[in-house]
């Protein structure tokens, strides 16, 4: 009991102030849409991570019905911190990390529970490497779609000039329509 007091007057530190959550989203806000019709797009999405800072109004001891005990903030459920044995607040809220982020993501897309992180520079650190990653990506991907743009301006200089050499060999000028 004396833990779960120590854990609880520390989360309950974090009234006035911000708890963090993580969340990620398609770059492109109409990637589903297009999947849907059936227009061009990559054929997954590419991702943007953002951080979601939320002011602490609140913050409760809860008791689910299968008896967990959790402080949960705002009088929301998905922003709740299991009171576990430990002498801590770092046994319950993850350090930013790689690894941290990516669980935390997975969880609130598989179960909409939100993981809480409060080191907001660690967690920028974080959230950069993976926009980093995604940059990469779709910068990978319009490097490839520039090519076969290059392809088809050099499909059309080929037939332009065929087009006009033919032409010439006939001594019709077409340089007034085809520039």
């Amino acid at each position: 009991m004396k833990t779960e007091i120590i854990l609880a007057s520390q989360c309950g530190a974090a009234l006035g102030k911000f708890v963090l959550t993580v969340e990620r989203n398609p770059v492109d806000p109409d990637y589903s849409r297009k999947v849907a019709e059936n227009k061009l797009r990559t054929s997954s999405p590419i991702y943007m991570y953002s951080i979601k800072p939320i002011k602490v109004k609140n913050a409760e001891i809860v008791e689910t019905t299968n008896g967990g005990k959790f402080v949960e903030y705002n009088n929301d459920a998905t922003l709740r911190i299991p009171l576990i044995s430990g002498d801590t607040i770092d046994k319950v809220i993850p350090k930013p990390s790689a690894d941290s982020v990516r669980v935390a993501i997975n969880k609130y897309e598989t179960t909409k529970q939100k993981t809480i992180f409060i080191d907001y520079p660690a967690l920028v650190k974080e959230v950069a490497a993976l926009n980093n990653e995604s940059e990469a990506i779709l910068t990978a991907f319009v490097n490839e779609m520039m090519k076969y743009v290059k392809t088809l301006r050099d499909a059309t200089s080929t037939e332009i000039a065929a087009c006009k050499s033919a032409m010439e060999d006939e001594g019709i000028d077409v340089s007034s329509i085809l520039g």
